[in-house]
């Protein structure tokens, strides 16, 4: 992850200061994947009802969907910062951007209807392949770098 120092140029702005660091939206990628293993790490030892009753809650869960929405936005907003190695590195960024975009509304949701019950809709199964999948993309934000410069 890119550790930046310093203080914005004299010459730029504190928006250009934050578009070349790409906003930040690492930290709070790698804050929602944590927080989403937690949730499917909780749900496969304490079970559904247990998790929806005391662990996501409607206020956790629309907590969650705060940094996902930082995320979503300013990780397109800093697609051009990222430092694409390879093909291939520029579809695993686009697929974990989508994948933070079509989860958005599961988790907006919960500020209208202030209840987590669709957590029921997925199976106890799934949460196995998405805390690797999660796990993997909180690695895949953790080693992004971002362009020198520009």
């Amino acid at each position: 992850m890119i550790m930046s120092t310093g203080t914005p140029a004299t010459n730029r702005s504190p928006l250009e200061w934050l578009r070349q660091r790409g906003y930040f939206f690492q930290y709070a990628g790698v804050l929602t994947l944590i927080m989403g293993i937690y949730i499917h790490l909780t749900r496969l030892f304490i079970g559904i009802d247990l998790v929806i009753q005391k662990v996501i809650t409607p206020e956790f869960d629309m907590l969650l969907a705060l940094p996902m929405i930082y995320t979503t936005l300013f990780g397109w907003l800093a697609w051009k910062r990222v430092s694409h190695p390879s093909k291939s590195h520029v579809v695993l960024f686009a697929v974990i951007l989508v994948y933070f975009t079509i989860s958005l509304p599961l988790h907006i949701r919960t500020y209208f209807v202030h209840n987590a019950e669709l957590l029921r809709f997925f199976p106890v199964w799934y949460s196995v392949p998405i805390i690797l999948v999660q796990f993997a993309m909180l690695l895949f934000l953790w080693r992004l770098q971002l362009k020198k410069g520009e």
